[in-house]
């Protein structure tokens, strides 16, 4: 839910590039088998939270410290 008048911001990730990078020998049709078993499993996202949770409070850091450097590092 966006807030504030701010965008949705989104994390997508392309299993099957994913898959690719990782498991090159995979042909189209597993990969196809593996990424309809990934959307429907039940994954956790505390990883993602936590690490989300450790940029945001680097980030914060850094403005308390007076170097707003980390949009920059961002992009």
């Amino acid at each position: 839910m966006a807030t504030y008048g701010q965008p949705d911001r989104k994390l997508v990730i392309n299993i099957n590039k994913y898959l690719i990078d990782k498991y090159p020998t995979l042909n189209l049709r597993a990969r196809n088998a593996i990424g309809a078993l990934v959307e429907k499993a039940d994954i956790s996202l505390s990883s993602v939270h936590k690490q989300i949770d450790k940029i945001t409070k680097d980030y914060v850091s850094s403005i308390d410290q007076g170097t707003d450097n980390a949009e920059e590092d961002a992009t």
